[in-house]
């Protein structure tokens, strides 16, 4: 049967008492939602048993029984275990999803990186090709002026301007 979320967590009741008679839960003045509803459903035993590990609460085991009593202290033994080895299970489960979930992130983080590597370089590179482009046209035109200067004969020489303007363009 699906348990109510408005009716709350019977293991809550119970976090030092396994073991409860739903009989006295009855008698008392103000019974816990999820108690009085199991109770009028016919249940006069329960058997709530709390999962936690690491301290922290992650749920709870119930069994109700409709004669009182019905469960001993071996019922509550295995109980204990059980929902011992489910909490550590559980909690491996968290740990294990809270991993994925970072090695995720991690790998969004360093895709990121990349392509904030790669945007860079780009740029880098534009700048550089602008600067380089901008010296070979400065130098370009400084030769050309030699060239026209009157004197020019006497740079033509082993490397002469000619020579220079052919390898800047």
């Amino acid at each position: 049967a699906t348990w109510p979320a408005a009716a709350g967590a019977p293991w809550r009741d119970l976090p030092h008492r396994p073991l409860l008679t739903l009989d006295a839960i009855a008698a008392a003045q103000e019974p816990s939602p999820a108690l009085a509803m199991l109770g009028a459903a016919g249940l006069r035993s329960l058997l709530a048993v709390s999962l936690q590990a690491g301290g922290e609460l992650t749920g709870g085991i119930v069994l109700a029984a409709t004669t009182p009593n019905a469960f001993s202290a071996e019922h509550v033994t295995i109980m204990r275990e059980l929902a011992d080895l489910l909490a550590v299970g559980f909690q491996n489960v968290r740990l294990r999803l809270e991993l994925q979930q970072e090695r995720e992130r991690q790998q969004a983080l360093a895709h990121r990186l990349l392509e904030t590597q790669e945007s860079e370089r780009r740029h880098l590179a534009r700048e550089l090709h602008d600067e380089v482009g901008q010296i070979l046209t400065i130098t370009k035109i400084y030769l050309q002026t030699i060239q026209r200067k009157p004197g020019a004969a006497a740079f033509d020489t082993d490397l002469g301007a000619d020579d220079l303007k052919e390898l800047v363009e």
